[in-house]
């Protein structure tokens, strides 16, 4: 990634519009990601299964497929520890638009010699999606915006408390693991002032866009959700012109394939219909997409017949 001078993060909601074309890179962002086994100390955060490697500083975290937890941090230099014993959530899977989490956490921070407490709260909230532009012409549909805001008291051991508030905006696509972009502010409020500051950076290499991947599109006539928003059940229906290979899915907005409708069959001349129930399905409040590829053509993303919102 490449850090950028910090810019205001703009509108939440659905189907925004977000131009960063004109951020300008002023240094090289380094950061690396393997398991704990592969670690120099693969038993220091003996629930973590995740180093994250940042500039040096390693943030140690659980991995499942339903969640991703923060255990504890190392700087570089090895003089800060911070270890969490009621670790917070970063994320959830499925993770998709309007969802929101909230809880707790503790932990303890020691500098050198020097120790404290760590008491704080947290949310995670997929509060926007729309269209990311970048640098060099990029633009990137479907994104999907998370922001988290982490509060918290350090208190240490004379006494003395320190309040840190941390908010943090990042952007996903289907397809990058890593954000395009993310905006950092930290303000810390001791003895009754308080300082900010900010981290920002961005990806300058997206492997492609969500929609430079669709050959061709459907037209609504061949493809369609309804009704939609409902309540308890919706139909999909698509039309088979020539005998071919049929594949449709239900995805969240971060392009996550969450549940398999047609599994890439073939199909003769077919008119077809599929009736969903989300509660079946797990799915919680909130938008996902329904992706139909018919012979090699397939539902744009951005068209208005596929997105379906659960209520």
């Amino acid at each position: 990634m490449k850090l950028i001078n910090y810019v205001e993060p703009g509108a939440a909601g659905a189907n925004q519009v977000w131009d960063f074309s004109g951020i300008t890179p002023v240094n090289d962002f380094t950061g690396s990601l393997q398991t704990t086994m592969e670690s120099e100390n693969p038993s220091l955060f003996s629930a973590a299964n995740v180093e994250l490697n940042e500039f040096g500083n390693k943030f140690y975290f659980k991995l499942t497929k339903d969640a991703l937890e923060q255990y504890g941090m190392v700087t570089a230099s090895n003089d800060l520890v911070i270890t969490y014993d009621k670790p917070f959530k970063k994320m959830e899977y499925p993770f998709s638009y309007d969802q929101k989490i909230d809880g707790a956490f503790t932990g303890s921070y020691k500098l050198n010699n020097t120790d404290a407490t760590l008491n704080g709260n947290y949310s995670v909230y997929a509060d926007a999606y729309g269209t990311l532009m970048l640098p060099n012409d990029v633009e990137v549909e479907n994104t999907l915006r998370v922001k988290t805001i982490k509060s918290y008291d350090r208190t240490y051991t004379g006494g003395q408390t320190n309040h840190i508030d941390i908010t943090t905006y990042r952007w996903y696509a289907s397809t990058e693991r890593f954000p395009l972009l993310v905006l950092t502010t930290i303000d810390v409020t001791s003895n009754g002032s308080t300082s900010t500051s900010t981290q920002a950076a961005y990806r300058p290499k997206i492997s492609a866009t969500p929609t430079a991947v669709l050959a061709s599109e459907l037209p609504e006539s061949e493809f369609k959700v309804f009704p939609n928003p409902y309540r308890h059940s919706f139909e999909v229906t698509y039309v088979v012109k020539a005998e071919g290979s049929v594949d449709i899915a239900i995805y969240d907005l971060a392009g996550k394939r969450l549940h398999t409708l047609v599994n890439n069959e073939t199909h003769p001349i077919f008119n077809g219909t599929i009736g969903v129930e989300p509660s079946k399905l797990n799915l919680t409040s909130g938008m996902y997409l329904v992706k139909a590829t018919i012979n090699g053509a397939s539902a744009s993303q951005k068209s208005g017949g596929n997105e379906i919102i659960v209520q």
